[in-house]
């Protein structure tokens, strides 16, 4: 009543409501607003059991709760304040009805001190009201948080985190998430609120607040599942930084986060793949794992499951690569499960192919899963193989592997999209990447028929030789790499059935490879990666390649054709100019040897691979070699080919030779000429070259007359020089039989080992010429204008004079081989007339007198030992034979049937020899000294006026000499 006097207790709750009314006055507008609209159910008035436990509560904390409302409060007196509440009201078992009467008049308090600056005072305030929530009704719970909610937003939903203190954020967080489960569905009316702060606690810097923080979407999305997707864009996009964390425990929890939001808002699935693939190569299992297990997840239960399958797929197809067989196995049984579900929901389909195979219905959802998919995720595999780094790379290839193996010939209609993408990854990339990207397209291979996949490799290969973009190496070895895989990984089973032969892919698609890999861009190419690669394939195409031996004869005709071009690309490969300080060049070269080897056992029993082929390349060289220049591959091919033939050439010297003739014609190109010059050489001194050299004695006329002849005529210039020196050392070997009597590539270092040889009689045929073609070639014809009717005595001249030592050095012995056989002129046949006549010796002598001089060492000891030497003896046996057969002696020369003879030289011819040989009597280097004394020595062997002419020399020079002990020698000699 008006007068009546109020009792103590109301005085008490007066004095409450008031402190209560005055902190709201500090708490924001919103907060005090929501604060009075409380239910009238709770408004209630407490039993008048619990009363005076209340009274005494208010009373205890009155003091507690004025200290908490005043801001000039120190810290210590306020936290003791809230120490002291918290006691009270938590620590006794206080009745749920009076914690709920009490917390209606000291919420707006407490709030307060969730703004408080001092950090104890936060903390204390928001456990308190965090007990009061587990403490109270879900019908109190619901309207008091209508009064918190706006608090919570001010603290942690603001642009810039109000909260500075990470213990106490996680803390609110954690409140947020036992107030979730409690409200359960009348969470609703909060849940805007509760997604505002969600969108800043998820980018936290305190780990523990994210993982509470995915805690909180994951209760959301349960309880309030519309409200959620309506804001899942938002959620999604603040989840995906945590995906990135550093810590695996964030990474783990936002994975299960995203699940839920994704799972109630698909739409942002897309702003997800990327990262989603990123985890699938994530270095921490557990990650992976549970990727894995939520992308099962989705395929299982999300509604629209079958229209985001080709973007799910993949991760699960990746996982079924992973490193941990763990982890495979549960990718490959979350992708049975989604088949099984897909069964389930198109039964129809596949139910007569599910009665058929029995068990394997898991595996049928599974193939059926990826096939109606085929489109969307080939194209995704194509772009991702092509992404920026070498890991995503790599688990995109991963990805492809997988999705061929459960598509099988289906992919077929993909190998176009495919097979270029793969082609530049195999270029040149990270080692796994490569391998990755060789195993797809060996799967390709394997379950695609080889008429499709080859149309496509070969197509684009081809068109490298023809189009200006394309020629790079690059783009060459992308499609030879492609085409050795494919053919790897085609069983010879997976051609059409025309073409079906048992074990083998037929020739007829076989020579397809080949008619495009023989192509001079590809097996001629000057990169010895490219061919390194053409090579690759041969070894695949071989592998591939059924023996002759099981063919049936109708087949023998197309496969001769297929192993001749092969045979062919194999030649083109040996030509490759390297050398062994190429890396690799040495295996390369021992590789397509044994490709060669098993060529030779595809193709016959009996005869090796140049046997059978040989005379076919000789009839093309034949008719084509007049078209050869010298940037055409086929003249190192030919080259090769000869080289490597040994014996079967033999067989075929007259179309050897032939070509030859042709090739060293000297109005032909300066390389084509060396090459055919150079090959002429090795097969000469080849160790089969004694049946080759015997083949070559019926076409002395033409090696001599248009092959060596018109290529030793004198031309300045360096080109010029090298021709000579080539064809010196073929008439070298020709002439010797024996060419180790004088080497012919003695060094300036070795001449001292070959003063004392003791020369042994010569065989009458002069090596492989004929001596009756050289003889009207040596001495009858003088150089002219036209190289074609030059004598050999005449280029020889030259030669001797020739300021390459090599060529110098090999005319010498050249002319010691031609006196040689002139010194054996046998007596029984004085008709016959020798190689090198006493006219030829007059001409030649004084070009080798000169060489006594030369800068080589070796040179003037061969010629005063060996070739001055074996001049004189020829003399003697010439003047000898002939005065024999005429019966008389003559002076100077003898007439036999009619013809004229000389059978000496004259004096004057010996006082010149004799006055060169005397200077080098006494040389400064004691070995050519000796050379000399031996020449004198056969010199004076001639006859009684070379004697004289010595005799007389000596006798008066002989004081002349500083060393006279080679001059005692040779007059000793003479007595």
């Amino acid at each position: 009543m008006k007068g009546e006097t109020p009792s103590p207790m109301e005085i008490e709750e007066s004095a409450v409501f008031q402190i209560a009314n005055s902190a709201s006055k500090q708490i924001p507008q919103e907060t005090v607003r929501n604060s009075t609209t409380i239910p009238a159910t709770i408004a209630n008035k407490l039993s008048v059991d619990l009363q005076p436990e209340y009274n005494r509560i208010i009373q205890t904390i009155q003091r507690d709760i004025n200290i908490l409302n005043d801001s000039t409060q120190q810290r210590q007196a306020k936290v003791r304040a809230l120490n002291k509440i918290q006691q009270e009201l938590f620590e006794s078992s206080i009745d749920s009805a009076i914690l709920e009467d009490i917390l209606k008049n000291i919420l707006v308090i407490l709030l307060k001190g969730f703004s408080d600056s001092i950090e104890k005072v936060r903390e204390l305030s928001v456990g308190i009201v965090s007990k009061f929530c587990e403490a109270i009704s879900k019908e109190l719970l619901t309207s008091t948080m209508q009064t918190i909610t706006p608090t919570l937003i001010s603290r942690l939903a603001q642009p810039t985190i109000t909260e500075p203190s990470e213990e106490i954020r996680l803390q609110i967080i954690q409140m947020m998430n036992e107030v979730s489960d409690i409200l359960e569905n009348d969470l609703c009316h909060f849940t805007d609120d509760f997604i505002k702060i969600l969108v800043r606690s998820l980018d936290d810097s305190f780990p523990d607040v994210k993982k509470e923080s995915f805690k909180l979407v994951i209760t959301l999305g349960k309880y309030a599942p519309s409200q959620v997707s309506y804001h899942g864009g938002v959620i999604t996009k603040a989840l995906l930084p945590s995906l990135y964390h550093r810590h695996s425990s964030v990474r783990v929890a936002a994975i299960q986060a995203l699940a839920s939001s994704i799972y109630l808002n698909i739409s942002t699935l897309d702003d997800t793949l990327d990262t989603l693939h990123a985890l699938c190569i994530d270095k921490a299992p557990l990650v992976r794992e549970t990727l894995y297990i939520t992308v099962g997840y989705w395929m299982r239960e999300l509604p629209d499951r079958n229209s985001v399958a080709y973007k799910l797929l993949p991760i699960l197809y990746a996982g079924m690569n992973d490193d941990i067989q763990k982890l495979r196995d549960l990718a490959a049984e979350e992708v049975q499960s989604a088949g099984r579900v897909w069964v389930e929901d198109w039964e129809d389909r596949v139910k007569d192919e599910i009665d058929y195979v029995g068990d394997d219905e898991h595996n049928i959802g599974s193939r059926y899963l990826a096939r109606d998919n085929t489109l969307k995720i080939v194209e995704k595999c194509v772009v991702g193989i092509s992404s920026w780094t070498a890991d995503l790379r790599h688990h995109w290839l991963k990805i492809l592997s997988t999705f061929i193996t459960l598509t099988r010939e289906n992919i077929t209609g993909y190998v176009a999209q495919i097979l270029p993408a793969i082609c530049r990854i195999i270029v040149g990339d990270e080692t796994e990447v490569v391998d990755g990207a060789l195993n797809v397209a060996r799967l390709i291979g394997i379950h695609v028929s080889p008429k499709i996949h080859l149309t496509v490799s070969l197509s684009n290969l081809s068109s490298s030789s023809s189009s200006v973009v394309n020629t790079t190496s690059s783009f060459q070895i992308g499609w030879l790499r492609t085409i050795a895989a494919l053919l790897n990984g085609s069983p010879s089973k997976k051609c059409e059935e025309s073409e079906h032969d048992g074990e083998y892919i037929s020739d007829s698609r076989l020579q397809t490879v080949v008619d495009v890999i023989s192509d001079i861009e590809c097996a001629g190419n000057e990169n010895f990666v490219v061919v390194g690669y053409v090579e690759k394939v041969v070894e695949e195409l071989l592998s591939k390649m059924k023996p002759v031996a099981e063919m049936e004869r109708d087949e023998e005709k197309v496969a001769f054709t297929l192993r001749y071009d092969v045979f062919l690309v194999l030649m083109r490969l040996l030509s490759f100019e390297g050398s062994e300080k190429l890396d690799g060049f040495k295996e390369f070269i021992n590789r397509v040897n044994q490709c060669l080897e098993i060529l030779s056992v595809k193709s016959s029993h009996s005869h090796t691979v140049f046997q059978l082929f040989l005379p076919k390349y000789l009839q093309f060289a034949q008719s084509s070699q007049k078209t050869w220049t010298k940037d055409f591959p086929e003249i190192k091919v030919f080259a090769t080919l000869i080289r490597k033939s040994e014996k079967a050439i033999g067989e075929y010297v007259d179309v050897f030779v032939y070509v030859i003739e042709d090739l060293c014609n000297i109005d032909r190109d300066f390389e084509i000429r060396k090459r055919a010059l150079s090959l002429l050489y090795d097969v000469l001194i080849s160790a089969t070259s004694d049946s080759i050299k015997s083949s070559l004695g019926p076409h002395s006329e033409t090696l001599l007359s248009q092959i060596l002849i018109p290529n030793l005529i004198w031309k300045a210039g360096r080109k010029a020089t090298l021709i000579r020196q080539v064809a010196i050392r073929i008439l070298l070997e020709l002439l010797y039989d024996q060419p180790h009597i004088i080497p012919p590539t003695l060094s300036a270092n070795s001449w001292t080992n070959y003063v004392n040889i003791q020369i042994p009689e010569p065989p009458i045929r002069i090596g492989v010429l004929d001596p009756e073609v050289i003889k009207p070639h040596l001495w009858s014809i003088p150089a002219t204008s036209n190289p074609k009717k030059a004598s050999l005595i005449s280029v020889l001249s030259t030669c001797i004079e020739d300021d390459e030592a090599e060529i110098r050095r090999a005319t010498v012995c050249i002319w010691h081989r031609l006196f040689q056989f002139s010194e054996f002129v046998p007596v029984q046949e004085p008709k016959f007339q020798a190689v090198v006549d006493l006219p030829a010796i007059k001409q030649i002598y004084p070009d080798l007198l000169k060489r006594l001089d030369d800068a080589q060492d070796d040179i003037r000891i061969l010629v005063s030992q060996f070739t001055l030497s074996a001049m004189f003896r020829a003399v003697k046996n010439l003047g000898d034979s002939r005065t024999i057969w005429a019966g008389k002696k003559a002076s100077a020369g003898v007439f036999l049937d009619e013809k004229y003879f000389e059978i000496q030289m004259d004096d004057v011819h010996w006082e010149a020899i004799m006055k060169v040989l005397g200077v080098h009597i006494d040389d400064t280097n004691s070995v050519v000294q000796e050379a000399v004394v031996c020449a004198l020595k056969e010199m004076i062997n001639v006859g009684e006026n070379t004697k004289s002419v010595v005799k007389d020399y000596l006798n008066g020079a002989r004081a002349r000499y500083r060393t006279k002990v080679y001059v005692d020698q040779i007059l000793e000699f003479l007595a």
